[in-house]
């Protein structure tokens, strides 16, 4: 059954996913202290938005 597990399709699915998970723990998701969902989702899009703008300045400067 090793092939099952050597699909670079799902190879490809898993590496967004581990990255992803990364991103939240660089960004110390564990300890945030939102008081509120809204206030967690708000954290939460602030992360993914600096993450997105580090990466444009990155990759187009």
């Amino acid at each position: 059954g090793a092939k099952k597990h050597n699909d670079h399709q799902l190879m490809a699915i898993r590496r967004t996913i581990e990255i992803g998970f990364s991103l939240l723990t660089y960004y110390n998701a564990e300890n945030n202290r939102a008081r509120s969902l809204i206030g967690f989702q708000s954290w939460l899009e602030i992360a993914i938005l600096a993450y997105n703008l580090a990466y444009c300045l990155e990759r187009f400067n």
